[in-house]
């Protein structure tokens, strides 16, 4: 059977030959019948050149329409195979045959072609869903271009992929990596165990005195503050009810005595208990000014009222701080250094409003506008940023690439507001007064934690690194 690959030669050779052959002429009566032939034949072609008709016979009209048609191209093979049978009808089984065999063989091709792609698609998609999209899309790219470079790459990297995970070496330490090692893992347990200690304690005062400050808020607006207030019996019996409830020892129960006394006396207590115990909550700035303003027994009220606002705030930086030293420690595998870096925090972002009087101009009456009320907008912005510097101050970049640490905004938010109130006063020699600078102070200690927030939701600040 002829190779389809060489069916062009089938037609060149004996198919479309006539079907009757011409004899080896073997005698002179032969030749000559031969010659005679021959003759007619070019006599033929010569009288349809001159007249212009088709003096062709079927056989030289086929080949010349064969030189049109593709034998290797399925559409033409009919027609090839309809102009053989003409003439040459005893050939046409040989190139029926041909054809069939050629059509198998583009079939196999073809479905190995499709297998191919098949498999291509296959590892494309393997390897993209691992991460590597370019080059799913170079082995998408490669087909039909006979290249295999990216889909052998892609097979490396599956092949890869599913060798086994090999176990890590035996690393031999030596004495002084032991030890190292060793201490190391010894302080980390131990700075968990002393979070989970400080974070218990700072839990369990809340829950115990919380409550009990929150009464005496309450109580701070019913009691007769004012000089040579009248015995409140009831309210005495509150105060020393919740003293008790505190492990407070606020004397024998007397409902005579003045109740600002045994509040006020109550207050001092209860500060001097949780102080020590919370120590390092609230700044060393805010606990000095709490003992300054409270020192002055003529301002039973505001002293009263500052104690358990105080109490009030330390009770929840108390609970901020442990949860801040807990981040810290999951960050760096050590408590080393968080001291300082809350130090820095409650400096740069006070826990109260700390305590501020307006002055009257005309009559001079002191009014209390400030009295350490917890500042919530200072809170738990620490882990946001101190922690990620190390306890580094934070600087904060504006949009124009402008560097900024937490007291230059404070100055900026200062100096602004004294600009606005010079412009409002429509005096060019105006000048603000020390209660004014204290009041504009205290705008921006209570406004600090709130405004950084703000500017760095929507993206006037970024914080360096």
């Amino acid at each position: 059977m002829a190779n389809p690959t060489d069916l062009q030669g089938m037609l060149t050779s004996q198919l479309l030959q006539p079907q009757a052959q011409e004899a080896i002429p073997s005698t002179y009566e032969q030749r000559m019948l031969q010659h005679g032939q021959r003759s007619a034949t070019g006599l033929r072609r010569a009288i349809g050149a001159m007249t212009g008709a088709d003096t062709r016979t079927t056989a030289e009209k086929a080949q010349a329409m064969m030189a049109n048609l593709d034998i290797n191209d399925p559409k033409d093979q009919p027609k090839i195979l309809q102009l053989v049978n003409s003439i040459n009808p005893a050939q046409a089984p040989k190139l029926v045959a041909a054809f069939a065999q050629q059509k198998r063989q583009r079939d196999a091709s073809e479905a190995k072609l499709d297998s191919s792609y098949e498999r291509r698609q296959g590892i494309a998609e393997q390897v993209r869903k691992l991460g590597y999209a370019k080059v799913a899309e170079a082995i998408i790219a490669e087909q039909g271009s006979g290249s295999t470079i990216a889909l052998e790459g892609g097979i490396k990297i599956l092949t890869n992929l599913a060798q086994p995970e090999q176990p890590p070496k035996k690393v031999i330490l030596s004495p002084k990596e032991e030890f190292d090692l060793f201490t190391k893992k010894s302080l980390y347990e131990a700075d968990v165990e002393r979070i989970a200690d400080t974070g218990k304690k700072a839990v369990d005062r809340y829950s115990q005195y919380a409550p009990i400050v929150t009464q005496m808020k309450e109580l701070s607006n019913e009691v007769d503050f004012g000089t040579g207030s009248v015995p409140l019996a009831t309210i005495n019996q509150t105060l020393y009810s919740i003293g008790s409830k505190a492990g407070l020892d606020v004397g024998t129960l007397d409902p005579t005595v003045d109740a600002t006394l045994t509040y006020n006396s109550l207050s001092k207590r209860l500060k001097a208990l949780l102080l020590e115990a919370q120590k390092g909550a609230i700044s060393n700035l805010e606990n000095t000014e709490i003992t300054k303003n409270t020192a002055n027994p003529s301002q039973t009220s505001n002293q009263a009222q500052a104690l358990v606002n105080f109490l009030e705030a330390s009770l929840e930086s108390d609970l901020n701080r442990s949860e801040a030293q807990r981040a810290w420690l999951e960050e760096t595998q050590s408590l080393t250094g968080f001291d300082s870096a809350w130090r820095k925090y409650t400096e740069d972002f006070p826990r109260t409003s700390g305590f501020t009087i307006d002055v009257d101009p005309l009559d001079k009456t002191e009014t209390v506008v400030s009295n350490f009320e917890t500042v919530k907008e200072n809170f738990n912005l620490f882990s946001q940023l101190y922690l990620p510097n190390k306890g580094k101050g934070p600087v904060f970049l504006t949009k124009k690439g402008k560097g900024m640490t937490v007291e230059q905004i404070k100055q900026e938010i200062v100096k602004d507001r004294l600009e606005e109130m010079k412009k409002t006063s429509n005096n060019p020699n105006w000048k603000p007064t020390k209660e004014q600078k204290a009041l504009v102070n205290l705008e921006a200690r209570k406004n600090i934690g709130k405004l950084i927030t703000i500017r760095l939701n929507n993206g006037d600040y970024t914080v360096a690194k």
